[in-house]
């Protein structure tokens, strides 16, 4: 296919990559506002009391500034989400520290540091704050519903007890993971801009699903939905944390300034957005299997908790995809896959690449490896005679119709010299080095697309549209739809999409940044999804251009006209698309192409959660080597060589870039990414006490990718942007694990986890 195609599958360089390595792109505190106000919030320091007022110091003017209260809310007091249980402000109780209490406007940045100041919340403290999930669902102390229970999902398949007893071995052990946290390019930031009646706002955020903050802001203010306009700014980087807090920030935001009358700015200072924003769910695992002597499993009892903290956010459906992935690429005959999202008085988690799979797959992975050890195999013969074919189920009853799992595992061993390199870094190591060396692998799949009926329910809708020039060769091409550029590459591997369809250079083609006043309303740019399925879409809109154009040129020039891909030509009459474009915008006036979403014709229960998970999946296996510092157990990732499958390949530097990266922030929630709970908050501060990984410890990558056209993708493409956040911490333990001969159940594996495993068994560093 490659071949014949002359857009799609090439390396070209991004679109906005101009703009932003000269630093004329304008990210949100960059925009120019006259006269602007500035806005802040008042936050909780108690995780778990009753608020009884706020005091006001009588010594401040208060005319100077406009604050905002829950009792002064235009309309219901809530972010519209999954669940509308998360306030826009506190009213009679907290339930986390930094949870939002009050808001403030102010002509200028010193004048809100005052008014701030003088602004006190009166907070009765209500018993000790339930931090532990474990705590938590013993539901001693409420914190959500009747049993702290926010969602729970519980999938079975086979006969579970057969299973074991068919087991030569029984095998249970636990895995813990922690926070992660975004650290996306720039923080959380907005401004409002209200209507001169105060009726109608009109927003401009940094975030990556503009319907989402739509839709909160319409029901938070209780406005029309043609009353409020969102408009995304440049984005520097997302990862899941500006899905849902961006809503959060808008109503702040446009609740002030519809309060004040004025344009109202709030960006957020690095402290705060460690302390106050969503991050990574923690999680606790434990695994229960039954293997035979070869290492076949024959049951595998899996259960998933994840911390939600105080509220839902997105909570439910983080959950369920941890649950959907949580037997990998292998075949399990009898499961249950009990999942579980238990509310704390901790700030509320949300969404971070991979959406609960790297949680799951972290204790999947690990217990693979686990068993292993005890039945005296090696990590890879334990994966090969477990490994899915097509025509398995997995759990929630989906046949699998293709699957890679093997293909990219062989070839990753192959590549990186996985087998040899066992045996010479235990031979290394036995010689008492300075430096340790280790290599570890993970094997992994992610479902593109949203879970189930997610993509009906959606049933998104794209829209491209021909802005003419003064002649046909000026006429260009512009997508105009609500999935969001925010690093990824989405403004150059949609238009590439289009291009190829209609014949034109990339050039011809641009993406709009999203405003919903503006654009169809494509979905949100998460899952996965936006080339796999938006991409298809986009296609649908090509079609329907083309299909205009040729009835326009049919009916015009009285001929039969047909488009091979580059001209339309009907008798003696060739031209263009620009040509036909040009011509047709003349003569009947604007040229649309719109395209809806067709089924893939999957099939899926909400009610039982069985059926077809995911329409589509990308598989990958990472090998990672480390060395480790024998007197410092400072670890350094010094390769990682992966093999991806993702069907068509759109454009290869930007996803070998997209897995990089990916693969990094992987690595860093492994060994480096320390974000501790103390007592009843998240001890985050700074980004020089919250350590991420740099270009310094990024590894040498060694990175293929496997094209298996996908029939529903565009030219045959599926997901990629969750995919690498999957594997990187389970290979990176069991690396560890070999050099140091321990076995991490817990990550980050940092030093002084490293120092307690040695400890265990006996040895000192």
């Amino acid at each position: 296919m490659g071949n014949r195609l002359k857009i799609v599958g090439k390396s070209e360089p991004r679109k906005d990559g101009w703009e932003k390595v000269t630093g004329r792109a304008l990210f949100i505190d960059d925009i120019p506002l006259d006269g602007c106000w500035y806005g802040g919030v008042l936050r909780s320091d108690v995780a778990r009391g009753r608020l009884v007022s706020i005091e006001k110091d009588p010594s401040f003017d208060w005319s100077r500034v406009t604050v905002v209260t829950s009792s002064d809310l235009p309309g219901a007091n809530m972010v519209a989400s999954v669940r509308d249980d998360c306030p826009i402000l506190a009213e009679d109780k907290v339930c986390y520290v930094t949870e939002p209490i009050a808001l403030v406007a102010a002509p200028d940045q010193d004048t809100l540091k005052e008014a701030m100041a003088c602004l006190r919340p009166v907070i009765e403290p209500d018993g000790e704050p339930v931090i532990d999930v474990q705590d938590a669902i013993k539901a001693d102390r409420l914190v959500w519903g009747e049993d702290n229970i926010i969602k729970s999902f519980d999938i079975r398949m086979g006969d579970l007890d057969r299973g074991f007893e068919e087991a030569d071995l029984i095998l249970e052990e636990s895995y813990t993971t922690q926070h992660q946290e975004q650290v996306y390019l720039e923080p959380q930031g907005t401004f409002a801009v209200p209507g001169q009646d105060r009726r109608s706002v009109d927003i401009t955020i940094s975030c990556q699903c503009p319907f989402y903050v739509h839709n909160s802001v319409v029901k938070g203010l209780g406005f029309d939905p043609d009353k409020v306009v969102i408009k995304q700014s440049i984005t520097g980087g997302a990862f899941g944390g500006k899905e849902f807090y961006p809503s959060l920030v808008a109503l702040h935001v446009a609740v002030l300034a519809l309060a004040s009358g004025k344009t109202v700015k709030m960006i957020f200072d690095r402290h705060e957005d460690l302390a106050a924003t969503s991050k990574r769910h923690p999680s606790v695992t434990c695994i229960r299997s039954g293997h035979k002597k070869d290492g076949t499993i024959t049951a595998m009892d899996v259960d998933f908790i994840l911390n939600g903290g105080a509220t839902t956010t997105l909570s439910v459906v983080v959950l369920q995809r941890g649950v959907l992935h949580a037997t990998g690429c292998y075949k399990v005959p009898n499961a249950r896959v009990l999942g579980r999202a238990v509310a704390t008085n901790l700030p509320p988690s949300g969404a971070y690449r991979g959406f609960g799979v790297p949680q799951s797959m972290f204790a999947l992975e690990r217990h693979m490896d686990l068993a292993a050890e005890r039945l005296g195999l090696d990590p890879v013969s334990i994966r090969e005679v477990n490994l899915l074919d097509v025509g398995d189920l997995l759990p929630c009853g989906q046949a699998m119709t293709q699957v890679a799992a093997r293909e990219v595992m062989e070839r990753a061993l192959e590549i990186s010299d996985y087998r040899k390199k066992v045996e010479d870094f235990k031979a290394h190591n036995q010689e008492q080095p300075k430096t340790l060396k280790g290599i570890g692998l993970s094997l992994f799949l992610h479902g593109g697309a949203f879970t189930g009926s997610g993509e009906d329910y959606i049933n998104g809708v794209t829209k491209v549209v021909f802005v003419p020039g003064d002649t046909a060769e000026q006429g260009r091409v512009e997508i105009r739809i609500s999935s969001t550029e925010m690093g990824q590459g989405a403004a150059t591997v949609l238009p590439q999409i289009v291009a190829e369809g209609l014949g034109l250079s990339l050039a011809k083609v641009d993406f709009m940044t999203p405003d919903t006043s503006k654009i169809s309303n494509s979905g949100p740019t998460v899952a996965s999804r936006t080339t796999v399925v938006v991409g298809a879409i986009l296609t649908r809109s090509v079609g329907d251009m083309i299909e205009k154009l040729v009835d326009f040129l049919t009916s015009t020039l009285g001929v039969t006209v047909t488009f091979d891909g580059k001209a339309f030509c009907g008798g003696s009459h060739c031209m263009s698309f620009l040509e036909a474009a040009h011509r047709y915008s003349q003569e009947v006036g604007e040229l649309i192409g719109w395209g809806k979403y067709r089924s893939t014709g999957s099939h899926w229960d909400d009610d039982t959660n069985t059926g077809d998970a995911y329409p589509s999946y990308s598989w990958a296996c990472d090998v990672v080597e480390v060395e480790v510092d024998r007197d410092t157990l400072e670890v350094v990732p010094k390769k990682l060589h992966s093999v991806v499958e993702i069907g068509t390949v759109i454009n290869p530097i930007l996803a070998e870039g997209q897995y990089e990266g990916g693969s990094l922030q992987a690595l860093g929630y492994g060994w480096l990414e320390d974000m501790a709970v103390k007592g009843d908050r998240i001890d985050a501060g700074s980004l020089s006490k919250y350590l991420i990984p740099t270009t310094m410890d990024t590894p040498d990558y060694n990175l293929e990718f496997i094209e298996v056209p996908y029939q529903h993708g565009p030219y045959g493409a599926k997901g990629l942007g969750e995919l690498p956040h999957d594997g990187g911490a389970p290979a990176l333990a069991q690396a560890i694990g070999h050099a140091l001969g321990v076995f991490p159940t817990e990550i980050p594996v940092t030093p002084e986890r490293i120092t307690a495993m040695l400890a265990s068994k006996g040895e000192s560093k």
